[in-house]
């Protein structure tokens, strides 16, 4: 089953140079910015205003702690992620239980089909578009929650 699908792996290379480039020392407009879960979170979100300021510090904190393995899960995603989706695609193995595919209004828009990628691996799959930002659960609790619900409930 892919963890990452191959459609992303294109954005992997340049997601891990903008990683590489963020630990260089900021400038201290930055360094507060990141304090208070600045301008990159708001970038992130359709509405800043769902993410408290505390959240927003603990995912810096958590975020910044971690930059090693993020930038190593988006490398694998471009490289041996690929190579293990399409031995899996090829042996025909898929989940037995249902999927449901939460996909951002604006990638479909941008012609990346998520559920289209899955369908390969998931066929039973129920796509479900939200208007939601990165952070979906706090942004669009109601629709994260009903498409849980409906999930428990095939």
């Amino acid at each position: 089953m892919p963890l990452a699908a191959p459609a992303c792996s294109a954005r992997a290379p340049r997601r891990a140079a903008a990683a590489r480039a963020s630990s260089a020392r900021p400038s201290s407009s930055r360094r507060r910015g990141r304090a208070q879960g600045g301008s990159l979170l708001d970038a992130w979100s359709v509405d800043p205003a769902a993410v408290p300021r505390e959240v927003r510090a603990e995912y810096v904190r958590a975020s910044t702690a971690a930059v090693k393995s993020i930038v190593a899960g988006y490398r694998a995603s471009a490289g041996i992620d690929v190579v293990h989706d399409q031995a899996d695609l090829d042996a025909g193995s898929q989940p037995a239980m249902p999927v449901t595919v939460v996909q951002q209004d604006w990638g479909a828009r941008l012609g990346y089909d998520a559920a289209g990628v899955w369908k390969a691996w998931a066929p039973d799959l129920d796509r479900r578009l939200t208007r939601a930002g990165h952070f979906m659960a706090e942004e669009a609790p109601d629709e994260v929650t009903a498409a849980i619900s409906d999930l428990l409930a095939r």
